[in-house]
């Protein structure tokens, strides 16, 4: 989808992190950005946190993947050229559950009772 008065950009939805998420590609600078559908934690390209839709999130890095952009713009990060992110890597270490705040609460409090116990 392109955006009316702006006829080289384009709009894609790429939920995953959350599920009202997109990327905005300009097309005639092959750009992308995907704001926090990466990040970069301690030198490498990770999935955000929280990820409330895994199968979603990995459709959506399929599809910037299948841009073949010439640098992709993080949120938190800035640019960077699209041949320094292993988004097959991505793919691959994906979450297959849903990663949320409630998740991990739940998860902790299991192992802190299972330890009691």
């Amino acid at each position: 989808m392109t955006i009316p008065g702006f006829d080289d950009w384009q709009i894609i939805h790429t939920p995953g992190h959350t599920d009202g998420d997109i990327a905005a590609f300009h097309i005639p600078a092959k750009r992308v950005y995907i704001a926090d559908l990466i990040v970069k934690v301690k030198g490498k390209f990770i999935a955000p946190y929280p990820l409330f839709y895994p199968r979603c999130y990995r459709r959506s890095l399929q599809a910037i993947e299948s841009l073949q952009p010439e640098s992709v713009i993080l949120a938190h990060e800035g640019e960077i050229n699209f041949s320094d992110i292993d988004f097959q890597h991505l793919i691959d270490s994906a979450p297959s559950k849903p990663v949320t705040h409630w998740r991990s609460i739940k998860y902790k409090a299991k192992k802190v009772f299972n330890s009691i116990s």
